[in-house]
């Protein structure tokens, strides 16, 4: 149910339902990944960069960690690197929610 609240817009319900989750070593990586994504619609870098830190070495393997590092390295005024991020992940591949968040990261890179 917390992810549903997130992904419809609720992340104020959603982040209690999502603690609660994220205790269970099978959801815990997933959720962090969502508390980043939070953090990032608050623009709360700090906390993204906080958060993420333990898995920056990580294989990038899904679109939604691609679009935070992606986020990250464009906060860090790497937009090489941020742009490099993007591409992993063709529109043609990615759910419209992905879709919407990675053309408003492209905007902000200019492209």
């Amino acid at each position: 149910e917390g992810v549903f609240l997130f992904t419809t817009g609720d992340a104020n319900q959603a982040i209690p339902l999502l603690e609660f989750a994220g205790s269970d070593a099978d959801y815990h990586w997933n959720i962090i990944k969502i508390f980043a994504l939070i953090n990032l619609d608050a623009g709360r870098m700090a906390d993204v960069t906080r958060l993420m830190q333990p898995f920056m070495q990580a294989d990038v393997t899904e679109p939604d960690q691609a679009y935070i590092m992606a986020a990250i390295k464009l906060a860090e005024g790497k937009n090489a690197e941020a742009r490099e991020w993007l591409d992993k992940w063709p529109a043609t591949n990615l759910t419209p929610m992905w879709k919407a968040r990675y053309k408003k990261l492209r905007t902000e890179l200019g492209d």
